[in-house]
């Protein structure tokens, strides 16, 4: 569990370094500590043109558990997001899979679960809240694209499904994808420089590859 006021007290402490001090920041796929972790994505190309969502449930290991990859039709990047959100929250209920912990690489979601500033998508807002409601109110936080790549690709491949009113389940691995998880259980990394406006921003968020650089003195004390 991130110890949110130990973040609070590392970002006033580092509140008076330059916005644009740059920071590296290792970035990867990090396993739940217990039971389950799901990630999602969607791709969205362009309004009113078929999308992709796709979504992964891993154990601790690094193992799949079950994932889906759709097409789908959406007005815009966040409405696509919330798609693959309430979809996977169906799934999860269906299957009782809870005790979850919830990676995305969309604040917006993340925002709108807290407070809905999309009134038109107020509905689908509120069925999200439920579900996580039923789920157990998993955590739900910020991630890379490169910490979320495996439901990025899943969501590529939704592009490419036929329109169908179900979800395609997959209780196995495509092959477009076992690489990319393979070097997930290996802890395969990549480093970004991004600035300290940017880290503060993302902690906050509970990003896990930004919150051990937050905590480490050497990289942030004065």
């Amino acid at each position: 569990m991130v110890n949110i006021q130990t973040i609070e007290f590392k970002l006033l402490e580092c509140k008076y370094k330059s916005p644009t001090d740059k920071i590296p920041i290792h970035i990867k796929w990090y396993p739940p500590p217990q039971t389950y972790k799901l990630n999602l994505n969607a791709s969205f190309l362009g309004n009113h043109k078929p999308g992709g969502i796709g979504s992964i449930i891993r154990n601790t290991q690094g193992d799949m558990i079950v994932g889906f990859a759709n097409k789908i039709k959406a007005y815009n990047p966040t409405h696509a997001e919330l798609l693959a959100l309430h979809t996977w929250q169906k799934l999860a209920y269906e299957k009782k899979l809870a005790s979850l912990e919830i990676d995305t690489d969309s604040t917006d979601i993340i925002q709108l679960l807290e407070h809905n500033s999309f009134p038109a998508y107020t509905n689908i807002i509120f069925e999200c809240r439920y579900l996580l409601k039923k789920l157990g109110n998993p955590v739900v936080r910020h991630s890379f694209r490169k910490g979320n790549k495996v439901a990025h690709v899943l969501s590529k491949l939704g592009c490419k499904q036929q329109p169908t009113s179900t979800t395609t389940i997959l209780n196995s691995p495509p092959d477009a994808v076992k690489r990319v998880i393979q070097k997930d259980k290996n802890a395969t990394s990549t480093t970004r420089l991004l600035s300290s406006s940017i880290c503060n921003k993302l902690a906050m968020f509970e990003n896990l590859s930004i919150i051990p650089t937050i905590s480490n003195s050497d990289v942030m004390s004065l």
